[in-house]
């Protein structure tokens, strides 16, 4: 993960709605960051689970950072 950053700079794309990361292409760094930071680390899916996820993002009216943001404190309250 830290690769990506040192790679892309996440902070560019915060501005983006993260309604449309997920048309992205799958190798994308940005669509992997939204993804990783909306799983939680959780990496057994079954594709109920998974469709339910790719619609709550697609559905979200957040930005990429507003997007972040809220999975990092939902992640914090999980602990």
């Amino acid at each position: 993960m830290n690769n990506k950053k040192a790679i892309i700079d996440i902070a560019r794309f915060h501005h983006l709605r993260v309604c449309y990361v997920v048309d992205r292409p799958a190798n994308d760094p940005l669509l992997n960051e939204v993804l990783a930071a909306a799983c939680f680390g959780k990496t057994d899916w079954n594709v109920a689970e998974w469709d339910a996820l790719i619609k709550h993002i697609r559905q979200s009216n957040l930005t990429v950072g507003e997007f972040l943001t809220e999975c990092e404190n939902e992640g914090a309250n999980n602990e």
